[in-house]
């Protein structure tokens, strides 16, 4: 097994809330190994963009039916008061149609996590040690090397690695190192969470995400973006 990656300045604005649900999710790790059972941080599950464009449509038509309903009542020498209510109440039905195609909510990190998570990031990036840092995963140890050292984490000493869309946040002992994927060198992205786990043995959290869907790839995605967050107490 081998993972390298070559780390890049941490400029990127997703950082500081994936950093935040990060810390949440390893503090909710460390209780379930003391033997408590939080709930993990999860990423609400969301329509597929197409579905939106629909409710929406649907929403504003009977919104449309609804208001021309009421201009015809109020056209009438005598209004009808059936009508009318008819007419209110298919603008409400297609308004709540219609907000229903908004985009669903997403996960919030504590206040605590993103204080915290604003405090790392702001080290991150006033830091020049982040040039010509790279870390490497073999069979046996994670390692950190700067251009003055290396540092060797053996495997049994890893905690947690937490997967977020655009990171992996592993850490050891008191300390912990944010790895962005776009930073990978060496090994398939994909593998990376299930290889650490079953070589070390830590806890191991994926947050899921929602990814983009477009109409021309619908057809193609799986239905539901956005999966559940998956969690392992031990190893994967």
């Amino acid at each position: 097994m081998n993972y390298s990656f070559s780390v890049s300045s941490y400029e990127a604005p997703a950082l500081e809330k994936e950093i935040a649900l990060a810390l949440d999710a390893r503090s909710a790790l460390s209780m379930r190994k003391r033997g408590a059972k939080p709930t993990p941080p999860k990423a609400v599950k969301e329509a597929s963009a197409v579905s939106r464009k629909w409710r929406k449509i649907a929403g504003i038509t009977v919104m449309v039916l609804g208001g021309a309903l009421l201009l015809c009542v109020t056209s009438m020498v005598q209004r009808s008061k059936l009508l009318q209510i008819l007419g209110f109440l298919l603008l409400g039905v297609g308004l709540m149609v219609m907000r229903s195609g908004a985009p669903a909510g997403e996960a919030h990190a504590s206040q605590k996590s993103l204080q915290k998570a604003q405090r790392l990031l702001a080290a991150l990036r006033q830091n020049n040690f982040v040039n010509g840092l790279n870390v490497r995963f073999d069979d046996e140890k994670m390692t950190i090397a700067t251009k003055s050292k290396n540092v060797d984490v053996p495997y049994p000493e890893l905690h947690s690695v937490v997967e977020t869309e655009h990171m992996w946040f592993v850490t050891y002992g008191q300390a912990g190192v944010v790895l962005q994927k776009r930073d990978l060198t060496e090994g398939a992205p994909e593998a990376f969470l299930s290889d650490i786990a079953a070589a070390s043995g830590c806890s191991t959290e994926r947050i899921a995400w929602t990814e983009e869907i477009t109409e021309e790839n619908a057809d193609e995605a799986p239905s539901g973006a956005a999966s559940e967050t998956e969690t392992t107490g031990e190893a994967l």
